[in-house]
């Protein structure tokens, strides 16, 4: 290896090094006791809904006739009037302020360590989406010197029937330029608005599986510096994002998104580690005008199938240690 070369390696690890402690620096920890639910305490009622029927009973006259719940159901938050999101009759009503609290009891008795966490809370649409999203400094891997990810969880729920209650235990990469991206997930759990449970024991259940989620994610450290040890090759990378990442709804190339992720992968090293976090920058940096959270979530899928592509799996040697709850 040159001097210059070297030097460029130095400079590389430097800013990887000040790009991740400029971001814990710049996003403030608390105690887990202290996360402020406050946002989502806003009132919200299953009401009925009315259709208009044109009566001969009635001189022609219209009148309104309530529909019966059990078809049909309005959400509606009551502080606003605002109809967040009508459903069937089978559909369940749990208020967000219930889910996240719940969560967060649920973690307290978990084995992470909760002393401090960055806590991310976004509301969406006057109230039909929702996104928690809860860091662990506490918990983190650095698989090479400066590439620090940290545990992540994230809760999504809504009013309007977009999510079901889910929540994730991934990995977030604290140099990336404008914010991170995050890698695997190692817990995904989805509860539908449908069901049933008793004292939300399906949701205590899920998150309590996160402590063998953590385990994994603390193992996983080996695995990514053997990703950095592997050598990538450019055929073989537009070859895997030409049939996952880069393919449209019509099954065809889209030159624009393989341009994107090319261009993405070229500002990584040529190795495993850097396909890898060239497909999840793409999935957490979209260039839309429409709403991003929606195509964040729609490329996050499509990032978690080309980690089970045959070819993926032939060119990572990857396991997957994904615990999933139904």
């Amino acid at each position: 290896m040159t001097d210059h070369m070297v030097w460029l390696s130095n400079r590389i690890i430097q800013y990887k090094e000040k790009r991740a402690m400029n971001y814990m620096q710049k996003n403030e920890t608390i105690s887990l006791e202290d996360v402020n639910l406050s946002s989502l305490d806003f009132p919200t009622e299953t009401q009925s809904l009315y259709t208009k029927i044109e009566s001969q009973v009635n001189d022609g006259l219209s009148v309104h006739r309530e529909i019966d719940r059990k078809q049909a159901q309005a959400i509606v938050r009551t502080d606003t009037h605002e109809v967040l999101g009508i459903h069937g009759g089978r559909y369940v009503h749990r208020p967000y302020l219930e889910n996240a609290g719940r969560m967060i009891e649920v973690l307290k008795e978990s084995d992470l360590d909760t002393t401090e966490v960055k806590p991310k809370i976004q509301v969406y649409e006057d109230g039909r989406k929702l996104k928690v999203e809860l860091l662990f400094p506490k918990h983190l891997i650095e698989p090479a010197v400066g590439d620090i990810s940290q545990l992540r969880l994230r809760m999504y729920d809504s009013y309007d029937g977009t999510f079901s209650i889910q929540y994730e235990l991934d990995g977030f990469r604290l140099w990336c330029s404008n914010g991170c991206a995050k890698i695997q997930k190692w817990l995904r759990s989805v509860e539908k608005h449908t069901k049933q449970i008793s004292e939300y024991e399906q949701i205590d259940r899920s998150i309590l599986k996160m402590n063998q989620a953590m385990i994994a994610f603390h193992e996983r450290e080996q695995e990514f510096r053997k990703w950095i040890a592997t050598p990538a090759y450019r055929n073989d990378v537009e070859h895997l994002f030409s049939k996952t990442l880069a393919l449209g709804n019509d099954n065809k190339v889209s030159d624009r998104q393989m341009e994107s992720l090319l261009n993405t992968y070229d500002e990584e090293d040529t190795n495993i580690w850097g396909v890898y976090n060239a497909a999840t920058y793409w999935s957490s940096n979209p260039e839309t005008r429409g709403k991003r959270y929606n195509v964040i979530r729609t490329r996050e899928n499509k990032v978690s199938k080309m980690l089970t592509d045959k070819l993926w799996l032939e060119m990572s040697k990857a396991d997957n240690d994904l615990v999933e709850v139904a």
